[in-house]
């Protein structure tokens, strides 16, 4: 007997997470999969005064108990399989604790806005630095009928994309959608150089050409079943504009669980395409292993 594939969605009183719970649904539709929703009710809470502290997580639970029955659980066309309020220190650790195993974690983050560094919540950001699973960012605008693309991987040609590759491999079969793998180059010897590197229109293409024996040599190790997309430019701002210009129903990107200090000085690519994108973002970590059934 084959076991269904078991997602988590990290739930919580705002419309931030309306997006996660449609990609949910349609999990629930095309592959059958079960889907537990969670609240967290945060133990921190009880830092506050002890008589507003109590009265305060005694409202906030009802409110959530309440939610989470409009969610009708179980009923054909509703987001999750099951709910539950789950006590914890914190939101993270509670979903981190029940994420062994679980196929992918479902998160919901704040709508689109000038201030990209604040789309994502405090529960995606260190979700997305340890990542106990694959963590599926997912905005909360985004509808039912806006799952029906292709999926799309990214890859640095690294072996912080092997996750990436097996997770967005497994799910496109199971989707019985196109996969597409896209790995973004680095922008080397422009026009801008014209008259410090005379050879540079040489050493462009040959630098392209190079990129591309690799793309092809790395995804037809990894992903040979995937139409093969190679661009140019910055990958925190190309690859959300070619997920968009692809449709993509998802855009898988592999992560390598940066460091304190890598996040300070570079930064993270995954995290900051998984701010903006106008799709559904999965982040998987490298040694992943699980697939899709």
């Amino acid at each position: 007997m084959t076991t269904q594939p078991r997602w988590l969605i990290g739930l919580e009183l705002s419309p931030r997470c309306m997006g996660a719970l449609q990609f949910a649904r349609f999990l629930r539709r095309t592959l059958h999969a079960r889907v537990l929703g969670v609240f967290v009710q945060e133990l921190w809470l009880l830092g506050i005064p002890p008589g507003e502290a109590a009265e305060y997580a005694f409202r906030l639970r009802a409110e959530a108990a309440a939610w989470l029955e409009t969610l009708a659980a179980g009923t054909p066309g509703a987001a999750v399989d099951a709910a539950e309020i789950l006590d914890q220190v914190d939101a993270e650790t509670g979903l981190a604790s029940l994420a062994g195993g679980a196929t992918g974690v479902l998160l919901g983050r704040r709508v689109a806005s000038e201030r990209i560094w604040a789309r994502l919540g405090r529960v995606a950001r260190r979700l997305l630095r340890t990542l106990p699973a694959p963590v599926i960012v997912v905005p909360p605008e985004l509808a039912s009928d806006e799952f029906a693309g292709p999926v799309v991987l990214a890859t640095d040609l690294s072996t912080r994309s092997l996750g990436a590759a097996r997770f967005a491999t497994s799910l496109a079969r199971a989707l019985g959608r196109r996969l597409i793998c896209v790995h973004v180059g680095q922008p080397r010897w422009s026009a801008v150089i014209d008259y410090t590197k005379p050879r540079w229109e040489e050493l462009r293409r040959e630098y392209r050409e190079a990129t591309m024996r690799s793309a092809r040599a790395w995804a037809g190790e990894h992903c040979p079943d995937a139409d093969l997309v190679v661009e140019y430019g910055e990958p925190a701002e190309q690859l959300p504009a070619l997920a968009r210009g692809l449709e993509a129903c998802l855009l898988v990107v592999g992560s390598g669980r940066p460091g304190l200090v890598d996040r300070i000085f570079t930064g993270s690519t995954a995290s900051t395409v998984a701010a903006v994108a106008t799709c559904a973002v999965a982040v998987v970590p490298p040694d992943m292993a699980t697939t899709v059934p």
